[in-house]
């Protein structure tokens, strides 16, 4: 016999030791914890699944990435020309949302939403002369930050775990633009003239969204509306924050035990 006929005795060998120890090690256990096992083991889908569709009472936990465009008939036909910012050109938008199932269809969240201006600086004029430099440059920068209470209402059951529905929110955003000019001169040393202005809106948005059930623990969320809001004086090209949104967000549902 070769040595590969001795090498495959010897492995035949090893797994049937092995399979007589597991034989032994189940057989040590006593039969009342065997058949728990057993039946912790055949109902663990069980329990996922039901884990999966309970709603009624519980706190989520959200983080949300969204759009934000302004509409049309909400914009300025001229820039702005006082601080130099534009809330047309910035769309991102990050938020924060901790809510409470009231029913399994019923959802009630509070919200927080920033949008935030990349700041700029722009260099207008830079002149090297026998008595030093002159530098003049344009800057400007500013935000959205809104907050308010969001209503859900599930258009399907907690039978389903991917489920379509409709929601309102009311609340208020504060819009903040800063910006002007200034710059450095060797004979007249720094100077600026920054500008500030700041408006507050009240607003209502709708939305239609669908959510998905991953896990007991957590839903991925996506909707898309349009929010409704007073206007202002211009600020940052805009006359009011509304228009048309989207949104996606993770959800953690806090509570959730197997017990």
């Amino acid at each position: 016999m070769g040595k590969s006929g001795y090498l495959i005795i010897a492995l035949l060998g090893l797994l049937i030791g092995q399979n007589h120890a597991i034989i032994g090690q189940s057989n040590s256990l006593p039969p009342s914890e065997a058949r728990r096992a057993i039946e912790a083991l055949e109902r663990e889908p069980i329990i996922q699944d039901s884990l999966m569709r309970v709603y009624a009472g519980k706190w989520t936990l959200g983080f949300n990435y969204g759009l934000r465009f302004i509409g049309p008939e909400n914009q300025t036909d001229q820039p702005d020309t006082i601080t130099f910012a534009d809330f047309n050109d910035s769309r991102s938008v990050f938020g924060l949302q901790l809510g409470r199932f009231m029913s399994s269809r019923f959802h009630l969240e509070l919200t927080m939403e920033i949008l935030v201006l990349p700041r700029e600086q722009e260099i207008q004029n830079l002149q090297f002369n026998s008595g030093g430099i002159d530098v003049e440059a344009q800057g400007n920068g500013g935000a959205m930050l809104n907050w308010g209470i969001r209503s859900k209402y599930y258009l399907v059951g907690d039978d389903k775990l991917t489920r379509p529905y409709v929601s309102a929110l009311v609340g208020v955003l504060n819009a903040k633009a800063v910006g002007g000019e200034g710059g450095f001169s060797s004979t007249q040393g720094q100077f600026n003239n920054m500008n500030e202005i700041t408006e507050r809106y009240g607003y209502l948005q709708t939305t239609l969204g669908i959510t998905h059930r991953v896990s007991p623990a957590s839903m991925f969320n996506f909707n898309m509306g349009y929010t409704i809001a007073n206007r202002s004086d211009p600020i940052g090209g805009i006359t009011s924050p509304g228009g048309f949104t989207t949104n996606v967000s993770l959800l953690f549902i806090l509570g959730i035990n197997k017990d």
